[in-house]
């Protein structure tokens, strides 16, 4: 192979370097080679331009000198409208204000609920109307800056997802541009094309872009044969929000639309326009949003006014957490977070939730004060929350919610909670929020600002709520807190709605931890803090819903990435950290190949093979922990990132977790073999011990039968010992599954959960698990082993049949299988390596090597087994003496051999 690899400098952009790279290469593979293989080949070899591209990559940079640029232009230099644009831009603002004022409009469902969308459309017109507003926080020159330059790098990213094929911009002067785009519509129609002329225009406080039909750009940019050209229309409106001083700047942002498509298009197609059209204002808000900065800002001023607050001596503590009896535990609960209910007669139901956050007491309770917050919104998705009546300084106030609330059994329309909320002071560490339902019908249904003739012509239903939250300081950065609720839904409302209700409200409470993990930053990081985000990236709930997709994972580990202030550092500092773990969640089914590049060499190419790496890993350790040890010590970056970031070790694991649950290859693979193997041996011997009794040779019946039932006895035993703090109908549930011969898969399938030692158990799920195959071995398998080969050996005159062969086989080989196992779980366990790093360490880190050890200790133990067990048997022949005497210099010499190695006490 030969190559030419040229590097040339070109003009800079946005203040940041340029240079074009071309990569010339022969490569002569030698032989015939088909062209298919060659097309497939030399793309991957020329991929290293990409990869360096995206490595080197300063979009942002070049983005932020652009924006910066221009909004300075719009702030500060004063710029001078000939008649022809003035006229362009009255005509604009006209259209704007024809446009909200009028009533013809229809509501389109927005994704985001604090984006207003309305279009106005005829079915089979090519003509649609739009009006679009939001709120954007940020300066109005900013805003209006990223709106007008339109070859922004961020930008250009996301018009692939909304149809655009191509874009072209030509400056005019620092307030005109000529503007081309060409859409994709789908559905079978011709692409669009769209021409315009594009003005800005600040007026004070407010600012305004016109855009209008030009045909400036054909002589450059012919129309294409085919395409159509569209007639459009459309203004922007941005206006500065009064903001109080040291609040984050906002922006009131509303454009107006109207769009020619051309031809016949049908109502619903114009629709999914409108709305990808609306991507661009969901985009705008995107980059300007600052949620977590708003809400901060606000916490802590609350959180200031509380530490003024003081104890309510004579306040009547009142145990409201109090477990009712028969309650049900909800499944799936986020990490630390412990949730349960039960539903209290007709539309009624109770519920519970503990959960922790890593936050100073008062910030917590502030973050439930601050009823509008934007974090609440979002994690509640109500249609409505807002304040009805808040009497400063008194800490009480009556605030409103209204949910959208569908399903089976229940009248369509929106269920409306209504609140006093009091926050009260228990004591020095603890803070008591009540919430309290204004009911209809009560001398406080006055804060109930609807008629019940209003609420049922608007399909608002009046419901009832009684919560209360309490927050216990635990450590100065460390809260612990439980929210008890009981909602009463009305008239109408099934269970199963009842119930989906109010795991969405316990939902709520558990979502302070998510939060404020994710506020903790760089610096504050810990294993616990690490290990709740990649609880997060895995979680069923929240933003996942439980839907397992491709695309689902990885928008949602990148999501996890922006909002958490921690990984957002890494992610600046290692670009490609985001790939690795995308890679790493989707557990895809791949061979292990080992990178040792350094970690500040990696580039994109590399993080995800160190990715798809971990995969393997976890298929190789039934231990989540030995499994990311094992990616650690095959990957030399991943061991760099863990030394830079301990803390980073506790993310892979419980995204380890998440991996083995979720893929195929995963937990029902380990639960599944587990179960196969142990069912298959107790079938052969089951099957050979029939065969006895059959054949007539009671002995060997009796033998094996005593062997069997020896072993479910021993197993029993320890099942009531591990068991019996946790209660009878525990013991019975886990003697159920010995009886059955599913207790590996059991033990098996809470390994590979994760499962932690329970208070109550005597011994820890490895332990349990090990022990479980220790008394098969030395109860049933070994012992039918010798039973088999001896009633082979004394009918082998008279013939064997071979379903005797396969028994003894299969018992030899689970036997060698299980010590294999018992013996490559305890060495790969990093806690015991760390521990006793002279004795454990043998299996090596390399994956085909430690594959090789674990196969040749499966067949070493089989084999070891079938020789001493034949040695036992021929020699018992002759008499038991000689049996003795070779058991006895048989262990003799191990135990020596132990001693003098120094790991007696570690055998």
């Amino acid at each position: 192979t030969s190559g030419l690899f040229t590097a040339t400098n070109i003009k800079d952009v946005g203040g940041v370097p340029q240079c074009k790279i071309q990569v010339i290469q022969l490569i002569d593979a030698g032989g015939h080679v088909p062209t298919t293989f060659a097309n497939m080949a030399i793309p991957r070899q020329l991929a290293v331009v990409s990869s360096l591209a995206r490595s080197l990559s300063k979009n942002e940079e070049i983005d932020a000198t652009k924006l910066a640029t221009m909004s300075k232009i719009i702030k500060e230099k004063v710029q001078s409208f000939d008649e022809k644009e003035e006229e362009a831009i009255a005509k604009g603002k006209a259209f704007f204000i024809k446009c909200k004022e009028s009533k013809r409009f229809k509501e389109l469902s927005s994704p985001d609920s604090s984006v207003r969308v309305k279009l106005v459309h005829v079915d089979g017109d090519s003509l649609g109307i739009g009006l679009c507003e939001c709120i954007l926080d940020g300066p109005l020159e900013e805003c209006v800056a990223y709106e007008f330059i339109k070859d922004l790098r961020g930008k250009r990213e996301g018009m692939e997802a909304k149809g655009v094929e191509k874009i072209e911009t030509r400056k005019v002067n620092d307030h005109c541009q000529l503007f081309l785009t060409i859409r994709e519509l789908g559905y079978t129609l011709a692409n669009r094309e769209a021409r315009t002329k594009c003005y800005w225009k600040r007026e004070g406080k407010k600012a305004w872009i016109v855009y209008e039909d030009s045909k400036e750009l054909d002589e450059e940019f012919p129309i294409k044969p085919k395409n159509v050209v569209i007639a459009a229309k459309t203004t922007w409106e941005f206006e500065t929000i009064h903001k109080e001083e040291g609040e984050v700047a906002q922006t009131k942002a509303t454009y107006a639309s109207m769009i020619d498509v051309k031809g016949s298009i049908p109502t619903v197609i114009m629709d999914h326009l409108a709305m990808n059209y609306l991507k661009s204002i969901l985009l705008m808000k995107k980059k300007f949003d600052k949620s977590q900065e708003i809400d901060a800002l606000r916490r802590s001023k609350v959180a200031e006014e509380m530490k003024k607050i003081q104890v309510k001596r004579d306040y009547s503590y009142k145990d409201h957490f109090k477990a009712l009896p028969g309650k049900t535990k909800v499944k799936g609960c986020f990490f630390l977070t412990e949730s349960s209910f039960k539903l209290v007669g007709a539309q009624k139901g109770w519920g519970i939730t503990k959960t922790h956050a890593n936050a100073e007491l008062h910030e917590v309770a502030a973050y439930f004060w601050n009823f509008e917050s934007r974090i609440l919104k979002e994690t509640s998705q109500d249609v409505e929350r807002s304040t009805i009546k808040d009497d400063e300084g008194t800490w009480e106030k009556v605030v409103k919610r209204r949910v959208k609330v569908e399903g089976h059994g229940i009248k369509e329309g929106v269920r409306e909670f209504c609140y006093i909320m009091k926050l009260i002071k228990v004591d020095k560490n603890t803070f008591e929020l009540k919430m309290e339902a204004v009911r209809e019908n009560n001398d406080r249904s006055s804060y109930i600002n609807l008629t019940p003739a209003t609420k049922q012509k608007l399909k608002v239903f009046s419901c009832n709520e009684d919560a209360t939250i309490r927050m216990t300081r635990i450590g100065s950065l460390h809260t612990r807190i439980e929210f008890v609720t009981m909602i009463e839904l009305g008239k109408e409302a099934s269970d199963s709605i009842v119930k989906k209700t109010l795991l969405k409200h316990l939902d709520e409470a558990g979502e302070v931890e998510r939060y404020f993990n994710k506020l903790v930053k760089l610096e504050g990081m810990t294993k616990e803090v690490g290990a709740a985000l990649g609880a997060d990236m895995v979680w069923e709930g929240g933003q996942l819903g439980g839907r397992n997709k491709r695309k689902k994972r990885e928008k949602h580990i990148e999501k996890v990435c922006e909002e958490s202030a921690a990984l957002r550092e890494v992610v600046k500092k290692y670009p490609w950290f985001v790939t690795m773990l995308k890679r790493a969640r989707l557990g895809e089914l791949t061979l292990n190949n080992s990178v040792s590049t350094k970690l500040e060499c990696v580039d994109e190419s590399q993080a995800t093979i160190i990715g798809n790496n971990l995969s393997p890993s976890l298929r190789s350790r039934k231990i989540i922990e030995a499994g990311v040890d094992a990616w650690r010590m095959q990957n030399r970056a991943v061991g760099e990132l863990f030394e830079e970031f301990p803390w980073m070790e506790g993310i892979f694991v419980e995204l380890g977790k998440g991996v083995v649950k979720t893929a195929p290859w995963g937990l029902m693979f380990r639960v599944s073999f587990g179960a196969v193997t142990s069912l298959i041996d107790l079938a052969t011997d089951i099957y050979v011990t029939l065969m006895f009794k059959n054949d007539n040779k009671l002995g060997y019946f009796h033998a094996s039968l005593a062997s069997l039932t020896v072993s479910l006895a021993i197993q029993l035993i320890f099942v009531f010992f591990q068991n019996r703090i946790l209660g009878w109908q525990k013991v019975s549930r886990e003697a159920f599954s010995v009886l059955i011969g599913l207790k590996p898969a059991v033990d098996a399938y809470r390994i590979a959960k994760g499962a932690k030692q329970e208070a109550g158990h005597a011994v820890d799920p490895l332990t349990e698990l090990t022990g479980m195959k220790i008394i098969e071995m030395f109860s049933e398998s070994i012992p039918g082993v010798l039973i088999q080969l001896l009633a082979i050996i004394s009918s082998a005159s008279k013939g064997v049949v071979i379903e005797a062969w396969i028994s003894v086989i299969i018992s030899a080989l689970t036997t060698g299988y299980n010590s294999a196992v018992i013996s490559y779980d305890w060495d790969t366990d990093p806690l015991k390596r760390q521990a006793v790093p002279d004795f454990y360490g043998y299996v090596p880190s390399n994956s085909t090597k430690r594959s090789v050890v674990f196969i040749s200790m499966v067949f070493f133990g089989a084999g070891m087994l079938m020789i001493r067990c034949l040695t036992i048997v021929m020699l018992g022949m002759m008499g038991s003496k000689w049996v003795m005497s070779y058991i006895g210099i048989d262990l003799s010499l191990y135990l020596s051999v132990k001693v003098l190695r120094g790991d007696f006490w570690y055998w």
